[in-house]
């Protein structure tokens, strides 16, 4: 959040910005909705958002392959029943590509946040208004 703090000088500006990229983070991958209740037009957001990705390879890697019993009824549910039915992720699910993708996500994040810094804190540092002691 350091990047969202550095592009917005107003801090009551960036915090709202924070809330709303973190609500988008949770919002748009189906933790709170699922992807085919939101509206078809903004559909698309959930594929850009990296915690879709981490979402769905989480929930493969803990599901594939387990059976579950209810402890209440004595039941037993398969793990990919779950996956298939409530999550709509297949059985053949690409588990390392996903989290390759939020590997991927967090590297550029990374990236930009250095870039960021760079052209907004480090101008500062050479010119000597800000000294880069502690003292």
């Amino acid at each position: 959040m350091l990047c969202v703090v550095e592009v917005m000088k107003n801090d009551m500006l960036a915090t709202t910005f924070a809330m709303i990229v973190l609500g988008m983070l949770f919002l748009f991958p189906g933790f709170f909705v699922a992807t085919e209740d939101i509206v078809p037009g903004m559909r698309w957001l959930s594929c850009m958002m990296p915690t879709r990705y981490s979402l769905n390879g989480s929930l493969f890697s803990l599901l594939s392959g387990k059976e579950l019993e209810d402890p209440f009824s004595s039941t037993t549910v398969s793990g990919d029943t779950i996956l298939k039915n409530f999550f709509d992720i297949p059985s053949d699910y690409p588990m390392w590509g996903s989290w390759a993708g939020l590997l991927a996500y967090t590297l550029l994040f990374r990236m930009c946040h250095y870039a960021c810094v760079k052209f907004t804190v480090f101008p500062y540092l050479k010119s000597g208004k800000i000294s880069s002691s502690s003292s």
